[in-house]
């Protein structure tokens, strides 16, 4: 499916997170997300969330970019809830207002998001109409149907 541009309303996220690199990520030795992955199933993170609205999206948040996708970035994985009072060790996301070019994959995880966030990296690269903000993406996963992400990228007109 071709990537198409959506508005998104404002919605509060709330779980745990690192920060990392796409280098770090590549390297097993070095990979932190997959440990942020197991912590947030392991501990029940979900079930800590205030007020947690949707229990079956799952937010995989990156924020606070360092420079492009090159750089460092922070990595939340979350779910709705609010973010107005945070137990430790949680981190919370309140704005996420914005367009964005989604891009929807399914196939085996976490291959298919790999390889899906490798497209995302040359698309911007390519003469298109909209630019890359390094604001905040997501990848939103709907944990009722397997084997299928959206990435959401935040974009502005060229």
């Amino acid at each position: 499916m071709a990537p198409y541009l959506e508005s998104v309303a404002a919605v509060s996220l709330v779980g745990i997170g690192t920060r990392t690199t796409n280098d770090d990520e590549a390297n097993s030795e070095t990979a932190r997300i997959p440990t942020v992955y197991q912590q947030f199933f392991s501990q029940r993170v979900g079930e800590s969330i205030p007020k947690r609205s949707d229990p079956t999206s799952l937010y995989a948040v990156s924020t606070n970019y360092e420079s492009n996708y090159q750089g460092a970035c922070d990595f939340v994985l979350c779910q709705k809830g609010s973010t107005t009072i945070l137990s430790e060790g949680l981190t919370g996301i309140a704005d996420s207002t914005g367009q964005y070019m989604v891009f929807e994959a399914s196939g085996e995880m976490p291959q298919t998001v790999v390889a899906t966030w490798q497209t995302i990296w040359g698309y911007f690269d390519e003469r298109i109409s909209y630019r890359r903000l390094y604001t905040l993406d997501f990848e939103w996963y709907d944990q009722t149907q397997s084997n299928k992400v959206k990435i959401y990228i935040a974009v502005e007109p060229r």
